[in-house]
């Protein structure tokens, strides 16, 4: 049985581990699918040697990895992130790897150039003729 919480503090509802799988496995064989089509349709689908890697709560999932395989044809992989220095070592798993992949690259473009989001965002307001100000004086004359 698996425990399947929910929202409002409504309680838990339990279900057999195979019915959840029932409903699960074939929207993420969908999920799976209309990907593979839009890379067919991009004509990039041989361009993937190193095979597919998946990320994310849902790579975790029983079964996931070979079902990907199956589907892209292709080998299949959970992506783990980098340990990131000072960082507790549960959080070295597929489910924190975007977000962790996005706060190092942003860190690294703090870095590099010096200047935070905020700091980037106002240099680029300030810009005349800015998409972002032309859109913003838009606004500005409809209220």
């Amino acid at each position: 049985m698996i425990l399947i919480p929910q929202v409002g503090g409504l309680p838990p509802i339990k279900m057999p581990k195979k019915e959840l799988s029932k409903v699960i496995e074939p929207r993420m064989a969908e999920i799976f699918s209309r990907l593979q089509s839009d890379l067919e349709k991009a004509q990039v689908q041989g361009s993937f040697g190193g095979g597919v890697v998946l990320v994310g709560g849902g790579a975790l999932l029983s079964g996931v990895t070979e079902l990907a395989s199956e589907i892209f044809r292709l080998p299949a992989r959970l992506g783990f992130p980098e340990a990131i220095g000072g960082l507790d070592r549960s959080y070295i798993s597929p489910q924190y790897t975007t977000v962790l992949g996005l706060l190092k690259s942003e860190a690294r473009k703090v870095r590099e150039t010096g200047a935070t989001p905020k700091a980037r965002k106002d240099r680029a307001r300030r810009k005349e003729g800015g998409a972002s100000s032309k859109l913003r004086d838009f606004f500005r004359t409809l209220f």
